[in-house]
């Protein structure tokens, strides 16, 4: 028997009922559910009887009767220790999983005792089964409280798995996005939601600032766009104010991310094209910070060689994006459009027969040099500082060498970083102003909780 899901794939249905003294509850998980098998685990009956009641075992063994092909019996010595209901609950969880990798798992502990119950919630936590649901069947209750015949109606609820929620948000924390991401999607592949929500909202950020984070530009966009569709939609229904305060900060995020896109837009065209396009000054700008914004990033991951050599492209990038002010594309440079004096005091200082195709970071301040008198001077201030960098990642293991980055370096290359943009091009970069906000999983978890 085969049940088919929401999203209308087929998907197989296992149900793993807690056994009481009362056959009703089963039959009707079993009639509703369509299971292609059914755990029925019972304890081991200790005392008397009510006359007419069947013990746990006895009820088993009749829905076994009934459905020979699908029901399998484990008992319980002890139903009343816990410890021994953990065992044989975490045993039949490992059986499912090994067997039923990609089923639906349906947990109902309409019956049995409070130990039991306890138990069986406990080791459906500690066996890594994403996609299940617990039921229980419940009804009006007479003067002795059991439910009357006739009254009984099945609750059931898809599981948040809440420890895989915190292991996405520290991941999510400790920026490692696209982690964060796929775990996000493991949460919400089992609610079944077709509207947008926080989860889902979550998983978008995630792989935006996963793929920016990458360098993968286009496809970060197309996730961009979908949060500037949602996010205001999702946070706006939520009453917790730190939660409220996201749409601000990703929305200003995404703000800049659009900007910085659309020079690395430009510049692809201008190496692929080999035009040469007016960049706006705040696309620059933007480019810079994102630059920066991703050593903040790398420090925090203690990713200190490729901190610097971001630290190194920062001021690559702030050269290429002067020489283009001045006219000139730093990728298969077209020589022959520069002025010849220009031309040959470049090759002079460089000691150069032949102009380079591209021109790097020392050959760019060197042309710089000469064609911006100004953007020279600046340069003298930061001299040292600049050396140093070129140093640190030139002998990198990611570079050219195998001297290993230390954090003092990675973070001295970070504030000259800093301070190279604000002398030479006047961008005052605040770390607090361009942070990516970290999530509370408190605050997360009291927005999932279902409003009366």
């Amino acid at each position: 028997m085969i049940n088919f899901s929401v999203s209308g794939e087929w998907q197989l249905s296992v149900l793993l009922c807690s056994v009481g003294t009362s056959i009703d509850p089963i039959l009707k998980a079993i009639d509703k559910n369509k299971p292609v098998k059914c755990y029925l685990v019972y304890g081991r009956w200790k005392g008397e009887l009510r006359p007419g009641t069947k013990t746990p075992e006895e009820i088993a063994t009749e829905v076994q009767v009934r459905y020979p092909e699908i029901v399998e019996k484990r008992e319980i010595a002890d139903p009343d220790d816990v410890e021994v209901c953990i065992r044989v609950f975490t045993e039949v969880f490992l059986e499912i999983l090994g067997k039923f990798p990609d089923a639906k798992i349906i947990i109902d502990f309409t019956g049995g005792t409070k130990a039991m119950s306890s138990a069986l919630f406990y080791a459906s936590n500690i066996v890594p089964i994403r996609n299940r649901v617990y039921e229980y069947i419940t009804g009006e209750r007479g003067e002795n409280g059991r439910v009357i015949p006739g009254t009984e109606k099945p609750i059931s609820r898809r599981y948040i798995d809440y420890q895989l929620l915190r292991d996405a948000i520290i991941l999510f924390n400790n920026r490692e996005f696209l982690w964060a991401a796929k775990l996000f999607n493991e949460v919400t592949s089992n609610l079944e939601m077709k509207e947008p929500f926080l989860l889902k909202l979550l998983e978008n950020i995630s792989l935006w600032l996963g793929h920016w984070d990458n360098f993968n530009y286009d496809e970060a966009k197309n996730y961009a766009e979908r949060i500037k569709r949602d996010i205001h939609k999702v946070l706006s229904v939520i009453s917790i104010r730190s939660l409220r305060k996201l749409e601000d900060e990703f929305s200003s995020l995404r703000a800049l991310f659009v900007s910085s896109y659309n020079c690395v837009k430009f510049l692809r065209d201008m190496i692929e094209k080999k035009n040469l396009p007016e960049i706006q000054k705040e696309f620059g700008e933007a480019l810079i910070i994102d630059l920066l914004q991703k050593i903040d990033i790398r420090l925090e991951r203690n990713q200190y060689d490729v901190a610097v050599i971001l630290a190194y492209r920062v001021l690559e990038t702030a050269v290429q994006l002067e020489l283009i002010k001045h006219g000139v594309s730093p990728w298969k440079t077209n020589w022959e459009t520069i002025d010849e004096e220009v031309r040959n005091e470049f090759l002079a200082r460089a000691g150069l027969s032949n102009p380079p195709e591209n021109i790097t970071l020392r050959s760019g301040l060197a042309l710089l040099a000469i064609i911006d008198k100004e953007f020279s001077e600046k340069l003298k201030s930061v001299e040292k500082e600049l050396n140093h960098i070129i140093y640190q990642r030139n002998y990198s293991p990611i570079a050219h060498g195998w001297i290993n980055i230390k954090k003092d370096n990675a973070e001295k290359a970070r504030k000259f970083a800093i301070r190279f943009i604000k002398e030479t091009l006047n961008i005052n970069y605040t770390p607090e102003r361009y942070k990516i906000p970290k999530l509370k999983i408190t605050d997360i978890i009291r927005a999932l909780i279902p409003e009366d």
